[in-house]
């Protein structure tokens, strides 16, 4: 069976949910890790292209997981497990799971941010580099690069809706992470899978999986100069102003690449898997040998 395809969440957390997670490509002890963090209210299914790269799974541990609320992953219950130190945990229960330290983690979009989460709560140590796709440091920033017409498609997704809008609603929430052109050759089967991943979700965890959780970036911060970091952006993004998240990145991060890809959207990993995975390909290896 694909990796990606498995069912059934099997990492247990420190708090007892169950998080599900899949990994492929070579062992964690022979091999570079790249841990790949899907972003709101999404599934790992979209690193499809990840997982099915030939020279990424030769050189690499491919590992990813669906956070708390998403996807396959438990839901919590309570207020208290929507924290910040809960996304750490999950991210070390996880990397703890495969025996993987010193990984590379690559989030896209809100899920770039459990990278704050992991140094907050002092598990800096289980990374080796930082791969941010089309996100931000941490989730206060998002106003400063945001296109302003986000909201009007990411508000309705976290608030209660009727049978009648509640499709369409995901619909265009999905719509806008992905390039026109390239939502145009996405099948239809592997469309539904991805609106049926965030339709099965309570609009109540979407709306707690933001709303509470509330993060502090001072360790990150401090910790930044220490590591090398990957930016990846679409050149047609919808979502984030490539413009404004570069300078962003570059005014943060002293020892950045940037990239930016034409055709591609906020999906730029899903849209362009050439040119991502070859810019995750030539940061990891550069990394690894310094």
């Amino acid at each position: 069976m694909f990796a990606l395809d498995t069912h059934e969440p099997q990492v247990e957390s420190a708090d007892g949910l169950k998080i599900w997670a899949a990994q492929a490509g070579r062992s964690a002890k022979e091999a570079p890790t790249i841990v790949f963090v899907p972003g709101f209210a999404s599934s790992a299914l979209l690193f499809d292209h990840q997982f099915r790269d030939e020279e990424l799974l030769s050189k690499y541990c491919l590992i990813t997981y669906e956070p708390r609320g998403q996807g396959r992953s438990d839901s919590p219950t309570k207020d208290e497990q929507w924290t910040s130190l809960c996304h750490a945990q999950d991210f070390a229960a996880v990397c703890a799971y495969y025996d993987a330290s010193k990984v590379f983690a690559a989030g896209w979009s809100a899920g770039c941010t459990i990278i704050s989460d992991v140094f907050e709560h002092d598990f800096g140590h289980l990374l080796a580099g930082l791969i941010y796709l089309a996100g931000v440091p941490y989730l206060e920033l998002f106003p400063k690069v945001n296109f302003p017409t986000v909201g009007k498609y990411y508000q309705p997704i976290k608030e209660a809706s009727t049978g009648d809008t509640h499709g369409q609603i995901i619909a265009n929430f999905l719509n806008i992470c992905i390039w026109k052109p390239n939502r145009e050759a996405m099948s239809y089967t592997f469309r539904s899978a991805l609106i049926g991943t965030v339709a099965t979700t309570p609009t109540t965890v979407r709306l707690h999986s933001q709303t509470k959780h509330a993060q502090n970036p001072a360790k990150l911060l401090a910790a930044i100069p220490n590591y090398e970091a990957l930016f990846i952006v679409g050149e047609q993004e919808e979502v984030v102003k490539p413009d404004a998240s570069v300078a962003l990145f570059q005014e943060m991060f002293p020892r950045l690449d940037a990239v930016r890809v034409p055709e591609a959207g906020h999906a730029v990993y899903w849209e362009r898997p050439a040119e991502t995975n070859t810019a995750i390909v030539k940061f990891v290896d550069r990394v690894v040998k310094a």
